[in-house]
């Protein structure tokens, strides 16, 4: 039997994984909450409104997004796939707020040569500096200090800062350049020029990458020129149809079910349950938070458990809005980014109907928190948003309809480190024949395609054993 605890994509993935593989084998998923998707979170109203509590879109680029749409292909859900390409406005119109204004960030290579605010010369001026910039340390450093140094303070600031906020909602003057520029960190210690080989490195990349097998989605979408992409009823129809799938298939899942412990004795791992139910399995998959592992491994592995609680996860609050109208923006955009140096408290807003329109409506999704986030009650987000949206878009409307959560704990922050951090985590387990294999958006990448594809790997690492 395989035990995995968390049913978010990570903890579904490998399940699914495992059903494709080793059809018939018994699978048991242990999930806290009284629902599975994780932050995988939709809710359809009667009139076909759709709010995304969580992620919203999805890109199809790379390995990771490859074995996403390889799983929307498994699934049957081609059918239900809407996409954005890469020509559309929300794709090419891509917005920062500062300096009191919204301003539009290059997008073509005709406007790296003009200078645009709030940048102080062309960006083009980056790359040359990038010609003659100093290498940096050996070891990690930040993402600031590593693009401070490689392109100047004004692409750190206006585009790093507000990038990194709008992924993880974290600071990138602590987040590890390996976290979005690993490859760039290594091109550095080999190459005078990052721009100039990584140029080379993409023409080799394209070549290559021609010879691999891909899922037909994915061909799809390369040919077509996806840019982003989601599903008809808002992404928690991959999650219901995986759940759908599993449980077909003869998966159990348990709900609101709370561990207590979790005990790694010699090949065996016995998870203790609030209940007081008792399950012993030789195959266990974690795919919940490291925060959340760390204290039902303290007893039994308090060296694991120490690296565990080192990774940390910041707090969003996020407001869905629905006005009437779909002409209430004045640019179709994705939605804007706030860097840090703002005097504006919200991390950023999406344009959700500028992607996806829903009829005759507006839905704007305000992102507030991360790594600067303040206690605050429902109520008092609210009203922090809405008055973002009055200073930045002039929206001084009470909107239709709204939603108003805080998600507690929900980004990992891959600070500098990171990577010795799982590392050393992975050496323990393996040195030790641990009977456990983590995985989950606290390791190796924390968007929905990360997740996915290290899933199916845990999975297939786990029936390799």
């Amino acid at each position: 039997m395989v035990v995995i605890i968390g049913g978010g994509i990570s903890g579904l993935s490998a399940a699914f994984r495992i059903s494709q593989l080793k059809p018939g084998l018994k699978i048991t998923i242990l999930e806290s909450s009284p629902r599975v998707g994780g932050w995988i979170a939709s809710t359809r109203y009667e009139d076909g409104t759709i709010f995304e509590h969580g992620p919203r879109t999805l890109r199809p680029v790379g390995e990771s997004g490859a074995a996403t749409l390889g799983l929307v292909e498994a699934l049957g859900l081609q059918d239900k796939v809407m996409s954005v390409s890469k020509w559309h406005p929300s794709a090419k119109n891509r917005l920062i707020y500062a300096n009191g204004e919204l301003h539009r960030l290059p997008s073509s290579i005709s406007s790296v040569f003009k200078k645009m605010q709030p940048f102080r010369k062309p960006l083009y001026y980056a790359g040359l500096r990038d010609i003659f910039a100093k290498r940096g340390p050996m070891g990690d450093e930040s993402m600031h200090s590593f693009v401070k140094r490689r392109f100047g303070p004004d692409v750190a600031e206006y585009l790093i800062d507000p990038l990194v906020r709008g992924i993880c909602a974290g600071d990138c003057r602590e987040i590890s350049v390996n976290f979005l520029l690993k490859d760039l960190k290594e091109t550095e210690m080999k190459s005078r020029s990052i721009m100039l080989s990584t140029a080379k490195k993409l023409f080799m990349k394209k070549k290559s990458e021609e010879k691999k097998s891909k899922p037909e989605l994915a061909r799809k979408a390369e040919h077509e020129g996806w840019s982003v992409w989601s599903l008809q009823g808002g992404l928690e129809t991959l999650t219901d149809s995986m759940v759908d799938h599993l449980c077909n298939n003869g998966a159990e899942i348990k709900y609101d079910t709370k561990i207590t412990s979790i005990e790694l004795q010699g090949k065996k791992a016995r998870i203790k349950m609030e209940s007081g139910e008792e399950i012993e399995t030789e195959q266990l998959i974690s795919a919940i938070p490291a925060i959340s592992l760390a204290p039902l491994l303290k007893k039994s592995h308090p060296g694991v458990s120490k690296i565990l609680q080192d990774i940390k996860c910041v707090t969003v609050g996020l407001a869905n809005f629905e006005y009437a109208g779909k002409d209430l923006l004045q640019m179709d955009a994705f939605g804007f980014l706030v860097p840090s140096s703002q005097d504006l408290s919200v991390l950023g807003v999406v344009f959700d109907t500028c992607s996806f329109p829903q009829g005759d409506k507006t839905i704007l999704t305000v992102m507030y928190g991360g790594h600067r986030y303040q206690p605050t009650t429902p109520i008092e987000l609210e009203e922090i948003c809405k008055f973002s949206l009055s200073k930045t878009l002039g929206i001084n409307e009470e909107p239709h309809r709204k939603s108003v959560q805080i998600l507690k704990d929900c980004i990992p922050q891959y600070t500098v480190g990171h990577n010795g951090r799982v590392n050393a985590i992975d050496e323990i387990i393996s040195k030790e024949s641990l009977p456990i294999i983590v995985t989950g958006a606290s390791y190796k990448g924390v968007s929905v395609n990360d997740c996915v594809l290290n899933g199916i790997r845990s999975a297939e690492n786990l029936l390799a054993r």
